[in-house]
C-alpha cells in the first residue's frame, strides 16, 4: 500500500534532488570545516590552516554556477591563467586544500619531533634523579652484607629500595630495608618513587608498620596509582621485624617467610599494618624480589617464572637470582622492572 504514495511522491523528489545537486558539495565542506573548526578550538591549531582553502570550496562551486547565465564572470573575479587556457575556481580551490595539507603534515611533524624531544630530556632527567635517589650500591651496613640488583624495564622503573642502617651505628647496629613497586610505567611512576624514596629518608620511626603507615597517608590523595611495599628492621642479635604491604613476601634461606596480609600504599589513609616478627640466624640470607622476577615471562610459550622457581633460586646471589630472571625471558621483551635485594645476617 505504501508504493503508490512513493511512486508518486518520487518524480517531486527526483526534481528537488537535481535543483540542489550543484549545492551538494557545499553542505558536505561546510561540515567538515565545522569539524576542523571544533577541532582547532580543542587545541590542534594546524586545523586553522584548513579552514580558509576548505571555504574555498562552496565559494568555487558558486561561481562554477555563476558562470553558467554569465560566461565571462569567473574569468573576471578569478582573472587567471595558465599559458593562455583559463584556469577554473573548482582548480584554484583545489590547489589551496592541497597546499593546505601540505602544509598540516609538515606542522606536525615539526610538532610531533618537538614534543619527542622534551618529552625525552625530561625522562632523561627523571632517570639521573632516579639514579641519585636509588644508588647502584648499598652504604655501609655493620653485622649484615647487602646485595641489591635494580633492571628497569624502561628509561625510569617503578620499582625501589632502600637501606637504612642506624644513625649511629656505636649505639645500635640495626639495620632497615624498604623494597617496593609502583603502579603505572614510565614517568609518572618515577615521580612516585621520587615521593616515596623522599618520604623514607625523612622517616624518623623505624618500626615497619610505622613507616608504611606514614607513607600511605603520604601517597593517599597525593599520587595517583598505588604502591606495594615491604619494610624489615633487622637487629644484630638477628631479631626481625616484617611489615608488608601487599609485596611478594620474601624469602629466608629457600622457604617463604609468612607475611600477615595488608594493603597497597596509597588507597585509603588509615589503614594500619601489622608486624611478623622472627629470628634471623647468623649465616642466614633473606631474599626480596619484585614481581618482575615472578613474572618473567619465556619466549615463545609465554610460561611464567613463577614463584616456585623463584624460591628455588632464592638462596642465590642478587645477581644470579636477577640473571636467571632474565634468561629465562631471553625472547620477549621485558615487562616488568627487576630488582632483588639480598641480606645476609654476618
Amino acid at each position: 500500500m505504501l508504493l503508490i504514495p512513493l511512486l508518486a511522491v518520487f518524480p517531486a523528489l527526483h526534481n528537488v534532488y537535481f535543483a540542489f545537486q550543484p549545492f551538494e558539495n557545499v553542505g558536505w565542506v561546510l561540515m567538515a570545516g565545522c569539524l576542523l573548526l571544533a577541532a582547532y578550538r580543542r587545541g590542534n591549531k594546524e586545523c586553522g590552516l584548513l579552514l580558509i582553502p576548505l571555504m574555498c570550496v562552496p565559494l568555487s562551486t558558486l561561481l562554477d554556477q555563476a558562470a553558467g547565465p554569465f560566461p565571462r564572470f569567473t574569468e573576471l573575479v578569478m582573472g587567471l591563467h595558465v599559458r593562455g587556457v583559463g584556469i577554473s575556481p573548482s582548480y584554484i580551490a583545489l590547489l589551496l586544500l592541497l597546499g593546505g595539507l601540505l602544509a598540516v603534515i609538515l606542522m606536525r611533524f615539526i610538532r610531533i619531533s618537538r614534543d619527542e624531544e622534551i618529552a625525552a630530556a625530561e625522562l632523561e632527567a627523571a632517570r639521573t634523579v632516579q639514579q641519585l635517589l636509588i644508588p647502584p650500591s648499598s652504604p655501609a651496613t655493620p653485622g649484615f652484607l647487602v646485595e641489591s640488583v635494580y633492571l628497569p624495564a624502561r628509561q625510569v622503573g617503578g620499582d625501589f629500595f632502600l637501606i637504612l642502617p642506624a644513625p649511629d651505628p656505636t649505639a645500635d647496629l640495626s639495620l632497615l630495608a624498604v623494597i617496593g613497586d609502583v603502579s603505572g610505567k614510565g614517568l609518572q611512576a618515577a615521580m612516585v618513587v621520587s615521593t616515596i624514596i623522599g618520604g623514607l629518608r625523612m622517616q624518623i620511626s623505624r618500626r615497619p608498620a610505622e613507616v608504611l603507615a606514614r607513607l600511605n597517608r603520604a601517597l593517599t590523595g597525593n599520587v595517583s596509582g598505588f604502591a606495594t611495599c615491604c619494610a624489615i628492621l633487622l637487629h644484630s642479635d638477628g631479631r626481625a621485624i616484617l611489615a608488608n604491604a601487599g609485596n611478594p613476601s620474601p624469602y629466608c634461606d629457600g622457604e617463604e617467610v609468612p607475611t600477615l596480609p595488608g594493603l597497597p600504599l596509597g588507597i585509603a589513609p588509615e589503614i594500619t599494618y601489622d608486624e611478623t616478627t622472627f629470628t634471623l640466624a647468623s649465616g642466614s640470607r633473606l631474599s626480596f624480589v619484585s614481581d618482575g622476577v615472578v613474572e618473567a615471562t619465556s619466549f615463545p610459550n609465554k610460561e611464567l617464572f613463577g614463584f616456585d622457581r623463584t624460591r628455588a633460586i632464592s638462596t642465590q646471589s642478587a645477581a644470579a637470582i636477577a640473571e636467571m630472571a632474565c634468561a629465562f625471558g631471553i625472547g620477549a621483551p621485558q615487562a616488568d622492572d627487576i630488582t632483588v635485594l639480598t641480606i645476609i645476617r654476618e
